[in-house]
């Protein structure tokens, strides 16, 4: 198992940002109708819905950059959409043992394929099929066109999905590597809306990995090549900075309790800010490292601003709901600075979480969104901290390094954070002003 790789950044949470940054107000022209209002901790059920974002302003910003951009980034999803349909269709993969392959990395099942965790065996593995497979790459595909941000990067982009496949050292047809790289996707996505309905049940599987993970240091450790120390320093960085605040998600579902105000927001700003300081330093990607700026100045909200789009920290139904300053736009930017992060490691896995429907499909209530990212990041950490231990024939991700392409993405993702940028630069402009200090008023 000699696979490290740039792992993405998570739901983030660092850096000393300034309290000016998270004053991200929509005005009038950019929000018609405002998020929640603060009446006595009870937040409405969808506060900051998709609704209540004007899209018009961020389209015609991206309409001055390339006119057709919405078009020619539908297309090509589409394209791409195709491509994997089919690539299930034209593969070989036994769908059911696929699945089970990957429970068994994971250390959900054991070897005669029972699960170790009590209660998740409502996940119905024998169901699964190419068919289950299909709807879900349509339903990403859905949810991904509503991204503005994520079309107009697409639109940048050659026209051929076949890019896809032109790698080299592969040892599995096309169909086949594509098809588990599903799988692996699919299986992530439902533990993630298992776990997000059963804290409990999550909270014993941390620490059934957390027992396995301390039991096999030494195995996990002799498995990493020695000339990958800087990727292998990322990666536990990133395993645990994100096992931390997962670890507090699921203990605060448990407990019911009130949320702190600045909950989460510490160490959102951490994982994004890791993976900028990796783009800027180690990978000089200085464009993307740039968007990871601007999400980093506009962390997690701590109160209720309708001029904001934000509310207080909060649970409901089992979801813990935080935003960011116009948080609709917050999440597709985060997607398309993520995606492009990632996309420089050789295993997709970590591009293909991020487009699973759990994740991607925030728009009814982006509120959701960063818990939701940070759960399906720490199950793919998980999962490749354990291939050591699995035994199992892992899939053999294609390199890429050497697709031109790939190096421009980060000047298209800076664009994009660049209208974000300026949309709240004039949102700020509409906000109350303090007559007494000259500065925006807040509340």
């Amino acid at each position: 198992m000699q696979r490290s790789g740039f792992i993405e950044n998570t739901q983030p949470i660092l850096s000393n940002v300034s309290t000016a940054a998270r004053v991200l107000p929509e005005s009038s022209s950019i929000i018609s109708s405002i998020a929640p209002q603060d009446s006595g901790g009870v937040v409405p059920a969808n506060p900051c819905s998709d609704s209540m974002l004007s899209p018009s302003t961020v389209q015609s910003k991206l309409k001055n950059l390339n006119p057709s951009y919405e078009q020619q980034g539908k297309e090509q999803l589409q394209g791409i959409e195709n491509f994997l349909l089919q690539s299930i269709d034209n593969g070989s993969v036994d769908i059911v043992q696929s699945v089970q392959k990957v429970l068994r990395t994971m250390k959900l099942l054991d070897d005669n394929n029972k699960w170790v965790i009590e209660g998740i065996d409502n996940i119905n593995i024998e169901s699964m099929d190419k068919d289950t497979l299909k709807q879900f790459i349509s339903k990403a595909t859905q949810s991904l066109q509503h991204n503005d941000f994520l079309l107009y990067v697409l639109s940048k982009l050659p026209k051929n999905p076949d890019i896809l496949t032109n790698r080299q050292d592969v040892k599995e047809s096309t169909e086949d590597l594509f098809t588990n790289l599903i799988v692996k996707n699919y299986v992530i996505d439902q533990l993630t809306k298992v776990f997000e309905n059963n804290p409990k049940m999550f909270q014993d599987a941390i620490k059934h990995w957390q027992s396995v993970r301390n039991d096999n240091k030494w195995e996990i450790v002799k498995s990493w090549p020695i000339t990958d120390i800087p990727k292998i320093l990322f990666f536990w960085v990133k395993l645990f900075s994100v096992e931390k605040p997962v670890g507090d998600v699921v203990q605060q579902k448990i407990e019911q309790n009130e949320l702190p105000e600045d909950f989460c927001k510490f160490f959102l700003q951490l994982n994004i800010f890791e993976a900028q300081i990796v783009d800027h330093f180690y990978l000089g990607h200085r464009d993307n490292a740039h968007a990871a700026h601007i999400l980093n100045q506009n962390p997690i909200d701590s109160e209720t601003n309708p001029a904001l789009g934000t509310h207080k920290p909060y649970i409901k139904d089992n979801e813990v709901l935080v935003t960011s300053p116009l948080p609709k736009l917050w999440a597709d930017l985060y997607q398309v600075w993520n995606g492009t992060f990632v996309s420089f490691d050789k295993d997709f896995s970590w591009v293909g979480i991020l487009a699973a429907p759990e994740v991607s499909g925030y728009q009814d209530n982006p509120g959701k969104y960063i818990v939701k990212r940070a759960t399906q990041l720490y199950l793919n950490l998980i999962s490749t901290s354990m291939e050591p231990l699995s035994g199992e024939d892992t899939v053999h991700y294609p390199e890429h390094d050497q697709i031109p392409w790939l190096k421009e993405l980060g000047g298209y993702v800076s664009e994009t954070a660049k209208v974000y940028e300026e949309m709240v630069n004039e949102a700020k402009k509409e906000l109350p002003v303090n007559d007494a200090t000259n500065t925006p008023h807040f509340t």
